[in-house]
């Protein structure tokens, strides 16, 4: 329902997540990734079964997206969806990275240089990767990692 009523933002949040998820190697899992997207009052009259004579307005600019990996609810992330499209993907991030993490067992993705995992973070140009021991030793833009990488 909420892809027919708001398409472009739905459409901008799995953009950002799928930039996020090539990076993290997770865009080909398994049973794969799904991202349920709605604006947060609504995720939040859900979860709290709270009053049917007072619908949650659904026009605020905070979404929250119910993250399923392999089958599974793993993660909420919560995004504000006022932000420009490049820093988008720094937030999904935020909010995926350790569970990815969790489920395969290995730093994703890892600093070419130490082997821990990068940090998401915003930047003037936009949502990057970057080193946590030294953001000027090694960084790339969410979504090209892998081309980063193979420098």
């Amino acid at each position: 329902m909420v892809k027919t009523e708001q398409p472009a933002v739905v459409d901008r949040l799995d953009a950002a997540l799928l930039l996020v998820l090539k990076d993290l190697e997770m865009e080909l899992a398994p049973k794969g990734v799904l991202a349920l997207w709605m604006p947060s009052e609504l995720e939040r009259a859900i979860s709290t079964a709270s009053d049917a004579i007072n619908p949650p307005r659904t026009t605020g600019t905070s979404w929250s997206g119910l993250i399923y990996l392999d089958g599974e609810l793993h993660v909420v992330a919560t995004v504000d969806v006022a932000l420009a499209d490049q820093h988008l993907p720094a937030l999904i991030a935020c909010a995926v990275q350790d569970t990815v993490d969790e489920s395969t067992r290995e730093p994703r993705p890892a600093c070419p240089i130490h082997g821990h995992p990068l940090l998401p973070e915003g930047s003037l140009s936009g949502s990057v990767w970057v080193c946590p021991k030294d953001p000027q030793s090694w960084w790339c833009h969410i979504g090209t990692y892998h081309e980063s990488v193979g420098r």
